[in-house]
């Protein structure tokens, strides 16, 4: 009975031990977020959680280039369509140049922070899907009945 418990403890311990290394993707307005231990994840601490995994290394360090030039082009082109905006809404001119650039760069800015997010979800796809080969004990578990009584079989 004692080692029927211990087997039991162990295996449950390795199974939460490498589901908890997986990291978790979670649908949010705009893109994902990301965690892992129940910890958020940027994009900077994703690249270090991922150096390990040449492939997803890669692949993230093209999406936070990708995501930082769509943060740019965002922020710009939101202060020039909201700059615009806001001298109209106080009664001044319109400034239709800073506008038109504006509009400009969040309509470049965005195709390119969308990109970024699917090199991003790729990359934690293939980071994931690595820990999955090198992960040493996955235990299968069924529960059996038969002439003797009820049993739990678990296998490697």
């Amino acid at each position: 009975m004692k080692q029927l418990i211990l087997i039991l403890s162990l295996s449950i311990f390795a199974t939460l031990h490498s589901n908890a290394q997986q990291i978790e993707m979670q649908k949010a307005f705009g893109g994902y977020i990301y965690s892992k231990d129940g910890k958020r994840l940027t994009m900077k601490s994703l690249m270090a959680t991922m150096q390990d995994n040449k492939e997803a290394y890669q692949l993230m360090k093209s999406a936070k280039s990708k995501n930082t030039l769509a943060m740019i082009l965002g922020g710009f082109g939101g202060f020039g369509v909201g700059y615009s905006l806001g001298s109209s809404l106080r009664g001044g001119k319109v400034n239709w140049a800073l506008l038109g650039v504006g509009a400009g760069a969040l309509g470049v800015g965005i195709p390119i922070s969308i990109s970024a997010n699917k090199k991003t979800k790729q990359a934690v796809a293939l980071y994931n899907k690595g820990l999955e080969k090198t992960s040493y004990f996955k235990p299968k578990y069924k529960i059996i009945a038969n002439q003797k009584g009820v049993g739990l079989v678990m296998r490697f």
